[in-house]
């Protein structure tokens, strides 16, 4: 099915329901196209992730680094990573498959579960891993993912116990050969990350205001070097960055849906300069906010006319 956008909290964690407690597995297509700012924000969730790029290239940003996946290639984002998904030098599509790994094992009080999914789910050398058709394990999951693709559109009747099947085969795969990767540090990354979680819920409540580095660090309890440091070693950019990334994003949906004029918008978003608004604003998206406004409402009436 085509993705319909991200939702989040002030957590950054996903509000979206990756299909039901019975079957608990959802399969998208996105089409960066479509989507309502062009890319999938920050984000989290509880289930973990495999995406193969199907056109163009595709810009994963994790805790663990940049990634650009060319058509073909995969990824596999374990359960409650930060991350944030852009097409790079154009459109492009990726499949996702996200699921409770609960699925795999029919629940959590089991051999299966303890000994093929605990190690693995929170570990922090698993956070992320790449997959590439030039490894033989790795093109042989990229495969079944291929598979679930079919599956999952063509729907004939046990198709979700083929999918569950091929995902089995998918974590068997991974499970044999990231095995050396495995090791007990789940406390150490899940203070990380909860630090990470907890700041950036700082910023999206406080966006629209003056905010220092000092308030962001504090809203963690940590030290504005450990604060840079958070910001560097999972999101790959400075706080500032973020913050007027966060900004920009808000901005996006006032111009969208709100007639207010920009100096108004730039105030609501933590702008007190139009001119330095106006400058990340182009920088982000490549066009000034009046230009955007104005093919967004352009698009939307060509919509309403077809």
């Amino acid at each position: 099915m085509l993705s319909p956008g991200m939702k989040t909290d002030q957590n950054q964690r996903s509000q979206m329901f990756y299909g039901h407690p019975e079957f608990p597995m959802q399969i998208y297509l996105d089409d960066f196209a479509k989507l309502p700012i062009g890319y999938i924000q920050w984000h989290w969730h509880p289930e973990a992730e495999f995406a193969v790029a199907i056109e163009g290239t595709v810009e994963y940003t994790t805790e663990k680094g940049i990634f650009h996946l060319h058509s073909g290639e995969g990824i596999f984002v374990n359960t409650g990573v930060l991350h944030q998904t852009k097409p790079v030098g154009g459109n492009a599509l990726i499949y996702s498959c996200i699921f409770s790994p609960d699925i795999i094992a029919y629940g959590t009080e089991n051999l299966i579960y303890q000994k093929y999914i605990q190690p693995i789910i929170g570990s922090e050398p698993m956070s992320c891993i790449l997959l590439s058709p030039e490894y033989p394990w790795q093109r042989a999951c990229l495969k079944n993912l291929s598979n679930m693709a079919v599956l999952d559109t063509d729907k004939v009747f046990g198709y979700e116990m083929a999918l569950r099947n091929q995902l089995c085969e998918i974590w068997h795969l991974l499970a044999i050969n990231c095995r050396p990767l495995y090791q007990d540090d789940r406390k150490i990354a899940g203070l990380r990350s909860l630090r990470m979680k907890t700041m950036l819920h700082f910023i999206q409540e406080h966006y629209g205001e003056k905010l220092q580095l000092a308030d962001i660090a504090a809203a963690a309890h940590i030290s504005v070097r450990e604060c840079n440091r958070c910001f560097k070693n999972i999101l790959k950019m400075r706080p500032i960055d973020y913050v007027n990334g966060y900004r920009i994003s808000i901005a996006q949906k006032i111009l969208a849906d709100d007639a207010q004029n920009i100096t108004a918008i730039a105030g609501i978003c933590g702008f007190n300069d139009i001119s330095y608004f106006e400058k990340v604003f182009r920088q982000s998206i490549g066009l000034t906010p009046l230009e955007y406004r104005k093919n967004i409402w352009k698009d939307t009436r060509n919509i309403k006319e077809q």
